[in-house]
């Protein structure tokens, strides 16, 4: 080879080598070297970063995963995995600071974790003779979705693939426990223990009903399905034999009133849909509910009622549904919060000790049986201011009625006129009145005004009224006796004339020629026989006649 060649191989060399030494400057590292992981399916990988961090690069890094399972949460990387993630996975994790960068790869190996199945079966009835298939896939799980194998624990059934069967017909009539196990072929395991009940084909319903006590008024209703049941499942149906009370499909409802306190025996039948029938017994007790007294109502005076005389009394009308005997509080006073004046008042009426005229008065009434009070509305009356009296009469009887009059209005006496309290009356009387008495003459009595008994002689005057007054008037009286014969007689006999009550006149009856006297009439009496002269008593008119009888020639 020429000494050309080998410089020209050698400068290659160089070039080579210049060109290799910048090339394997070693890179920074920041992290260390991440050993082998290893987690559990359902369980959580959790890796600090500051742990693999080198020493001299505490500044902030930056962490990504590059590749492979799980993130980066804060300063910790996760890894979760599920059920279906058994297996090894690499993971490549880089960091970085702005400037340099690192990565590491690092293994994770998840472990198989295997959840065990589980089998739900409920109890079981079946009827001698007959047969009972289950599908065993439909009542059990497996969360990992495995495979499942059945086995039967116990002499009673059958497992055929993930079928159960049972053949009552080698069974006896009873009760018989079962436990069937499954497993997914990886170890897990679960079971179910159960209970076949083997019945004959058809069993009568049962009915248990408990002792209730209820209260008057008050209602018993019972779902009677509660108390009763088919052993073999059948739809059953109810009947009331006997009792109180009364049946509308499966309820039973009696309802106590106010009258039903006492004990009652019930009997209602059960049947089931093939005809079997059985019945149960039981006794309601109703307890004694008092009834309160009714609301008192109708109160006399009415509500509001106005012009109640001062010795009213008070009444009022209540009942007790229960007949029991009432008594009664009685309230009353100016205000609505009446006071108690009355305890224990056995009738419906009360006569208040003093009520004032012209006052408001409220009132209410407590009704009481002994056991509960009913306290009534509370009503009101207002007490009448009483009219005052003016009252006016004569000293003496008389057969006649002088007039008087009073404020215009012509009245006569006796009288009584009523006034408003405070009213000033005008009174005025004539001294002097005439009446006719005895047809048909005229006038024939003579009424004179006196004086008043308190004093006062003028036949006018004012009275004020602020109480209730008697007057008597004092009157002097004569009377006109008129004298008449049957005969004519042309002049006047003496005694004829106006006569002061209580006066005597003697009157002689005249001679007429051709007559002879023969008796007298007075007023109405006819024919007294007393002679030519009689006695006259002026106590009222007189009329009197002096009868003759003609001379015959």
């Amino acid at each position: 080879m020429g000494l050309k060649n080998i410089l020209r191989i050698t400068l290659c060399l160089l070039i080579v080598l210049m060109v290799s030494s910048s090339c394997l400057v070693p890179r920074a590292r920041l992290l260390k070297q991440i050993d082998p992981q290893v987690v559990t399916e359902g369980e959580t990988l959790e890796l600090l970063l500051a742990s693999y961090i080198l020493s001299g690069n505490a500044e902030d890094l930056n962490f990504q995963v590059l590749e492979g399972v799980g993130e980066i949460k804060g300063s910790y990387y996760l890894y979760a995995p599920g059920y279906d993630e058994a297996g090894e996975y690499w993971v490549k994790l880089q960091a970085s600071n702005g400037s340099d960068s690192d990565f590491r790869r690092f293994k994770v190996t998840v472990i198989d974790n295997n959840r065990a199945p589980s089998i739900e079966i409920s109890d079981l009835r079946i009827s001698v003779g007959e047969e009972m298939a289950i599908d065993l896939s439909e009542l059990s799980t497996d969360p990992d979705g495995d495979s499942l194998t059945y086995e039967l624990v116990g002499q009673f059934g059958q497992i055929i693939g993930t079928e159960l069967f049972f053949d009552a017909r080698e069974m006896q009539v009873g009760v018989y426990q079962v436990e069937v196990r499954v497993s997914d072929g990886k170890g897990g395991q679960g079971s179910c223990t159960f209970l076949v009940t083997v019945f004959d084909s058809n069993q009568p319903p049962e009915i248990v009903i408990p002792d209730f006590i209820i209260k008057e008024n008050e209602t018993l209703s019972l779902d009677l399905l509660d108390y009763a049941f088919d052993p073999d499942g059948d739809e059953i149906t109810f009947v009331l034999i006997t009792g109180v009370g009364i049946i509308e499909g499966i309820q039973y409802v009696f309802a106590a009133d106010y009258e039903s306190s006492g004990t009652y025996d019930v009997e209602i039948a059960v049947s089931d849909s093939e005809g079997a029938s059985s019945s149960g017994s039981f006794e309601i007790t109703v307890i004694d509910v008092n009834r309160p007294p009714s609301t008192p109502f109708d109160p006399v005076p009415k509500m509001a009622e106005t012009s109640v005389p001062t010795n009213t009394s008070l009444s009022w009308s209540c009942e007790d549904l229960d007949g029991d005997s009432l008594l009664y509080d009685v309230y009353l006073g100016k205000t609505a919060n009446t006071v108690l004046v009355a305890s224990g008042v056995s009738g419906e009426t009360y006569t208040p000790v003093h009520l004032e005229e012209g006052a408001h008065y409220y009132w209410k009434i407590v009704a009481s049986d002994g056991e509960d009070d009913t306290e009534g509305p509370i009503w009101e009356f207002t007490t009448v201011i009483p009219p005052v009296i003016l009252g006016i009469v004569s000293d003496k009887e008389l057969i006649v009625s002088p007039k008087v009059s009073i404020d215009g209005q012509d009245l006569n006496i006796p009288l009584d006129y009523v006034a408003e309290r405070d009213q000033t009356l005008v009174v005025e009387i004539d001294e002097l009145q005439e009446f006719d008495y005895r047809k048909p003459i005229g006038d024939d009595i003579r009424v004179s005004f006196i004086e008043w008994d308190d004093g006062e002689t003028s036949p006018h005057r004012e009275i004020l009224m602020d109480h209730s007054l008697k007057l008597t008037a004092r009157f002097s009286v004569t009377y006109y006796l008129n004298i008449a014969t049957s005969a004519r007689y042309e002049q006047e006999i003496p005694g004829e004339g106006w006569h002061d009550e209580g006066a005597t006149v003697v009157v002689t009856a005249p001679k007429i020629e051709g007559y002879t006297f023969r008796d007298w009439d007075l007023n109405e009496t006819y024919g007294i026989v007393c002679g030519e002269v009689i006695v006259v008593k002026m106590d009222c008119p007189v009329n009197l006649v002096a009868n003759y009888t003609h001379d015959c020639p």
